[in-house]
């Protein structure tokens, strides 16, 4: 079960604080210790086994479910309504839950359109349901789970064999007869695509072996990448060692071979979070939240952030590069390969 409001202190002293610097440093923490580990756990399950959802779909989801976050607290710091938090951890994964919707729409339209159909089916049909769980994960099943106990089960291939032909038209059948040879309650996104994979929707964005993704972290790194990762450890240290400026007209620009955003590799890998970026550029975090997504920045507009010219900020990039390479030593060189496995262009 999560914290309840009274139970977060940090959640107190941020709907309390007396100024605005005050609150912004809580707000810090609370992105830092409790709101961005739960959103990467739950975005990082709900996207992983998606055939187009790459690290870049993962990082632009946390961000915008972080950025909303960020709106809601401001809200009820405004508004002096603490209570309308009963759950803190639920409050902040129903709104990671809603980000990876909204992403699941925009890529995929066919699939989302029969989750909201099978959802009026599951909240119409008197013979089933459909509920959330302590952390606003959607479960459904035969009206009589809704209040037990029960776990959701997973579903497999070989348990759908036979309901092909159901007809489109009696949805309802088709759900009762799938809970019916499962026994037990589902999670709603494992009941779509199930029922996707009856009905041979196109853009069903999961491979067609339907099976139960735990919300458990990655396996322990190889030697080979434990290596890189200290690696990067080391170079994310040397980073924070660089002056202010070098360190934002570096950070903000920084781009892989593809020349899309490469600072996000600190937080894929867990190096730096989105907070300690924004703490390493000098801004709040809300600021960095809202400018992640565009990044990296051209250089006109570092400069603008800067209060510097657009040459100051290349020149401060080509300084901050020509330190890290010192301060590296003849391993920059030689490592260049580390940055390359996480697409960073040195």
């Amino acid at each position: 079960m999560g914290a309840s409001y009274r139970e977060v202190p940090l959640l107190d002293a941020y709907l309390e604080a007396a100024s605005a610097a005050e609150a912004e440093n809580v707000l810090s923490e609370i992105i830092q210790r409790q709101a961005e580990p739960l959103i990467r756990r739950i975005v990082r399950a709900k996207l992983s086994l998606r055939s187009a959802a790459g690290p870049a779909d993962v990082e632009d989801v946390c961000s915008t479910a972080i950025v909303s976050l960020i709106s809601a607290l401001d809200q009820m710091r405004e508004s002096h309504a603490p209570e309308t938090i009963v759950n803190f951890d639920g409050f902040i994964a129903v709104i990671a839950h809603r980000a990876c919707s909204d992403h699941v729409r925009r890529q995929y339209p066919q699939f989302h359109r029969l989750r909201n159909r099978l959802r009026y089916v599951l909240e119409t049909d008197t013979q089933l349901a459909l509920w959330q769980d302590s952390l606003g994960e959607w479960l459904c099943g035969s009206q009589e789970w809704e209040n037990s106990t029960r776990e959701p089960v997973p579903c497999v291939r070989e348990q759908l064999q036979g309901l092909e032909s159901t007809s489109k038209d009696q949805p309802g059948r088709l759900l009762r007869e799938i809970f019916r040879r499962l026994g037990g309650p589902m999670r709603l996104d494992e009941l779509v695509r199930a029922v996707a994979l009856c009905w041979s929707v196109s853009d069903t964005p999961e491979p067609m072996e339907i099976s139960e993704l735990p919300l458990a972290d990655p396996a322990p790194l190889s030697d080979a990448n434990l290596e890189r990762r200290q690696w990067m450890e080391r170079l994310w240290g040397e980073i924070l060692n660089l002056p202010p400026k070098q360190r934002a007209a570096l950070l903000l620009n920084l781009r892989d071979e593809s020349h899309a955003c490469a600072t996000s590799v600190f937080v894929a890998i867990g190096v730096a979070g989105l907070s300690q970026l924004a703490a390493a550029l000098e801004m709040p975090v809300a600021e960095f939240a809202e400018i992640w997504r565009a990044m990296p920045l051209e250089d006109n507009r570092i400069a603008e952030r800067l209060g510097i010219t657009r040459q100051q900020v290349i020149n401060l990039r080509k300084c901050a590069k020509e330190r890290l390479a010192r301060r590296m030593g003849p391993q920059m060189v030689i490592r260049d390969q580390n940055l390359r496995q996480y697409g960073v262009k040195p």
